[in-house]
């Protein structure tokens, strides 16, 4: 990989071909690490920690998080971090609740069930059992006067593999049986008895109330633990893809999928009740970013003292707008944490194209939660010493290795690969392993801040001529949870992305069955006109004729290319080229459909008009109907 901002220098061509591939062609060498650069990181880090933003040192908020305890392994390895050691070695005590008040609460449980069904059904009794009885004499006068009489034969069906339900409603018997299912390769069985069990455990601290009414969604939005909650979706969205998106679990995701399983079942007692007893005085607050040890304070900070701009994105990642041309530096880096910025399909999407158009990216956590065109996997690591170039004083706390295909080594850990680089189209994308280094226990450890700050600075690839390191001032910014969830584009959207998808249907249901009683008894009857006939081509004709006269024929377009474009990722093979295979189908020249295609795709709603709009959205319609035939 050449820097481009040295590619203009023809003068000193093959020095720079020299250094590009001392830089990267072997393994050993993968970064150039400079000393000054180096120091200025490690005085970045003392200058941090004197102002007070090592709090999960001194102070870190107990029991730790899930992410917390991961990064156990360095506690003893940190200089003055004694807070943070102490921390790791307590074990959350597991206080058992009395066997009557259990007793009771099942109980109770079982009466309100009871109750509850018994007036839906009254109500289900009131207002379907004349209509039933009525298609019940119909049958039955039909079969009356049917002449033939079906054979009465049994079927004998196979036994269901049924689960016990009193082993769905412990616990620990419910991971038992999901281990078991695992350990046969029966992934999706195993998946859901995890779900189960992590739904048992809440439900016995009280984080939740289990009904057999909820979604797994209302589930999630309902737990008053933010530890548990972050988890508890986790292991919901693997469960939604399996069940739903008929996706198949690979070995790695039933990994994630058991240990998140584990830690609320096993260890995240003690922070539901601490969470329980402060949300019952009204005085919950959210765990500090500095006293977290999984927080992202520190790091932050010694990256902004490094020189670089850096701050959270105010936008998110599905709005990040993509420049026309090809002015780089008004591009950020972004950087997204995978293991806590969870992203939809539109929003890593729209990061891959940001990226293609020139964008910088570097995407840390598990490669099986990255953008899917960069292909890259797991892979274990034998040592946790981490050597990025000349340095090799750094070290992470989790054996995490990548394989990036088609990707440049820069870090290793031991002879794996823990950090690559790769060019796509006009920009970059760096990923790392982990998210290790970009976590506040991760970044004081020794010379970890240099190994970041080398990284970023890789990321930036600013060098002066003698390839001294400089300081850029480039803008980073990083991405929260949030900021992965695509905004919503309709009222509709916006209330089920809020949670309230299901209580608009709930009122919509309730409105329609008062009027039907309300207003059905004082209607007059009267007869049905005819119903009148229209082509549908006259309504489509319509409708682009009210676009172009209230002046949306742009919108019209926007929305018309999204909806091809996704159609078309829909049927056609991963990595095959749109404009190609439309071309080959529809039997128009590639230079023609990739204008097309080209202007649909990219027109935005708030662009002027050039009126070709409704011309470009029947010539691409033409051609989508043709190719789909056609294949």
């Amino acid at each position: 990989m050449i820097p481009r901002r040295l590619v203009h220098c023809a003068n000193i061509g093959a020095f720079v071909v020299a250094l590009a591939t001392t830089a990267f062609a072997a393994p050993g060498s993968d970064a150039h690490v400079d000393e000054a650069r180096a120091e200025q990181a490690r005085s970045a880090l003392k200058a941090a920690r004197r102002e007070r933003h090592d709090t999960f040192c001194t102070a870190p908020t107990t029991p730790l998080s899930f992410e917390g305890m991961s990064l156990c392994p360095l506690a003893s390895e940190i200089e003055d971090c004694a807070g943070f050691a102490a921390a790791c070695e307590i074990k959350p005590a597991i206080k058992e609740s009395p066997p009557w008040l259990e007793s009771l609460g099942r109980l109770l449980a079982s009466v309100a069930h009871v109750l509850l069904w018994l007036f839906v059904g009254a109500i289900i009794t009131i207002l379907f059992v004349p209509i039933v009885l009525a298609i019940a004499r119909r049958t039955r006068d039909a079969r009356l006067r049917s002449t033939k009489v079906k054979p009465n034969l049994a079927t004998v069906l196979a036994p269901a593999n049924e689960v016990d339900a009193a082993v769905l409603s412990d616990a620990e018997s419910a991971m038992r049986l999901a281990d078991e299912y695992r350990e046969r390769g029966e992934y999706a069985r195993a998946t859901s008895l995890y779900l189960a069990a992590a739904l048992a455990a809440l439900a016995n601290r009280g984080s939740i109330q289990l009904a057999r009414h909820r979604t797994n969604g209302e589930y999630v939005r309902s737990c008053r633990h933010d530890a548990s909650r972050s988890a508890l979706r986790e292991i919901v969205a693997e469960v939604d893809k399996t069940e739903f998106g008929h996706v198949t679990p690979t070995a790695e995701s039933m990994a994630h999928v058991a240990s998140r399983a584990s830690w609320l079942v096993r260890t995240a007692i003690m922070t539901a009740l601490v969470a329980m007893a402060l949300s019952a005085v009204g005085c919950v607050r959210g765990v500090s970013a500095a006293a977290d040890p999984a927080g992202d304070v520190l790091p932050m900070d010694v990256i902004q003292r490094a020189g670089f701009d850096v701050g959270y994105l105010t936008t998110s990642i599905a709005s990040l707008p993509i420049p026309k041309d090809d002015d780089h530096a008004a591009m950020p880096i972004v950087v997204v944490d995978a293991d806590k910025v969870p992203l939809d399909v539109e929003s890593a999407a729209h990061l891959m194209r940001w990226v293609t158009r020139g964008g910088v990216l570097i995407v840390l956590g598990p490669p099986v939660r990255w953008p899917e065109e960069l292909h890259a996997s797991r892979d274990d690591a034998t040592s946790r010493d981490l050597r990025v170039g000349s340095l090799a004083g750094a070290r992470v706390a989790r054996q995490d290795a990548l394989v990036f295909p088609g990707a440049d080594p820069v870090a290793h850990l031991g002879d794996k690969v823990y950090a690559a680089v790769q060019s796509i189209g006009r920009g970059t994308v760096l990923g790392i392993a982990n998210d290790d280094l970009f976590t506040n226990a991760g970044v004081a450890r020794g010379d970890n801040a240099v190994a970041l700050v080398t990284l970023f600075d890789l990321a930036e690839d600013v060098r002066t001529d003698d390839d001294e390191a400089i300081s850029s001032g480039r803008v980073v910014r990083v991405a929260r949870r949030q900021d992965g969830v695509s905004p919503p584009t309709t009222p509709g959207s916006a209330l089920s992305q809020s949670g309230l998808g299901a209580g608009t249907w709930h009122a919509l249901g309730a409105a329609l069955i008062l009027f039907l009683a309300v207003g059905v008894r004082h209607a007059r009857p009267r007869r049905a006109p005819a119903p009148a006939r229209r082509a549908f081509r006259e309504h489509v004709e319509a409708t682009g004729a009210f676009y172009e006269r209230a002046g949306a024929s742009v919108y019209a377009l926007a929305s018309y290319g999204r909806f091809v474009e996704m159609r078309l990722r829909e049927r056609l093979p991963r990595g095959t080229d749109p404009v190609a295979f439309v071309a080959a189908r529809a039997g128009i020249s590639a230079e023609e459909i990739s204008q097309i295609y080209e202007r649909a795709t990219h027109a935005k709603a708030e662009d002027p008009p050039k009126g070709d709009e409704l011309e470009v959205i029947e010539k691409l319609r033409d051609a989508l109907v043709t190719t789909f035939r056609s294949s």
